[in-house]
């Protein structure tokens, strides 16, 4: 789903980026920039937008999932589990 709305005709980032911040919580954030790295997505600037918006400490890149996993420093997430790349 991530993959095809990047693909689309329809991809606005910044519209994207103004969604984010209405919904007051800067974790969204984390979750975007790491998909978009993980899937190999050409949004550079998107990136640093999702950088510089994201929350301190760390979050659980599932919520609904347990509470283990690696740290990734980048995002402040927690990889509770694993996200196919399809590459």
């Amino acid at each position: 789903m991530v993959r095809a709305y990047f693909a689309s005709e329809h991809r606005d980032d910044r519209q994207l980026v103004a969604y984010g911040l209405r919904l007051g919580n800067q974790t969204v954030f984390k979750r975007l920039g790491f998909l978009i790295e993980q899937l190999g997505i050409e949004a550079a600037d998107l990136q640093a937008e999702c950088r510089s918006a994201r929350s301190a400490g760390y979050t659980r890149l599932d919520p609904s999932g347990p509470a283990r996993g690696r740290l990734l420093r980048r995002w402040g997430l927690r990889l509770n589990v694993e996200v196919p790349t399809g590459r």
